[in-house]
């Protein structure tokens, strides 16, 4: 970038600079600075090999809102374990609660039932799932469903913030994960159908921090596969 100064621009600097500031005055003073300064850059970066140079690994896209009112979504999956092998069967008040949580709409999504998760024949999908529920230890309090895909797609990153949906395709990476404290079960699922975000409540996030799946993980191994679309 390189910034071009007119005469007048010139003089308006000068004049700014040479008066004597008081506190009154000095808030609009760096208002009115800042603003020519804006006028007088002139961009000249390369939009597409800022792009490219872009990196999307901290990106993680999380079912519902604030995780704060999530705390307690998938607790009743614990609860279903227990009753399960209390009784050998799952109430219809029980099936219903697990099926409304996100990761009872994540099952549906993939063609499978929440009770296919406690049946004895699981194929790939479902052992995935039944471990990220039930091996870990965890009361399942705090997490949330969570995907952590791979993706150099700008736009579909720029839909997530303006929380437009997008489509996670088949073969991303995802499970559970508590982002409140930093920690979570696998995230050891691997989506075999498409996963798409429309009519449902999500939230993104793309900065590394302590508290992202990326840190608490230390990376994940991921296809190299665009995984939005």
């Amino acid at each position: 970038m390189k910034m071009k100064f007119t005469k007048s621009k010139m003089i308006f600097m000068e004049e700014y600079i040479t008066q004597e500031i008081d506190g009154l005055t000095e808030s609009y003073i760096e208002e009115d600075v800042l603003q020519y300064l804006y006028e007088l850059i002139e961009h000249e970066d390369n939009l597409e090999q800022i792009l490219g140079n872009s990196d999307f690994s901290n990106l993680a896209i999380y079912l519902g809102g604030d995780p704060e009112d999530e705390y307690l979504d998938h607790v009743c999956w614990s609860d279903a374990y227990n009753e399960f092998y209390d009784d050998n069967k799952l109430s219809e008040d029980t099936l219903k609660e697990i099926e409304n949580t996100y990761m009872g709409k994540f099952i549906k999504s993939q063609g499978y039932n929440v009770k296919d998760v406690f049946k004895d024949d699981k194929d790939k999908f479902l052992k995935e799932v039944y471990e990220e529920l039930y091996v870990y230890e965890s009361d399942l309090t705090a997490m949330q469903f969570t995907f952590v895909p791979n993706t150099t797609n700008y736009e579909a990153v720029a839909k997530l913030y303006n929380n437009e949906p997008v489509i996670i395709k088949a073969g991303t990476r995802c499970g559970l994960f508590d982002s409140i404290n930093g920690g979570g079960c696998g995230m050891n699922i691997t989506t075999v159908k498409d996963f798409s975000l429309e009519n449902i409540e999500f939230d993104v996030s793309i900065h590394y921090n302590d508290y992202v799946p990326e840190a608490v993980y230390g990376g994940f191994i991921k296809s190299n596969k665009e995984q939005l679309a």
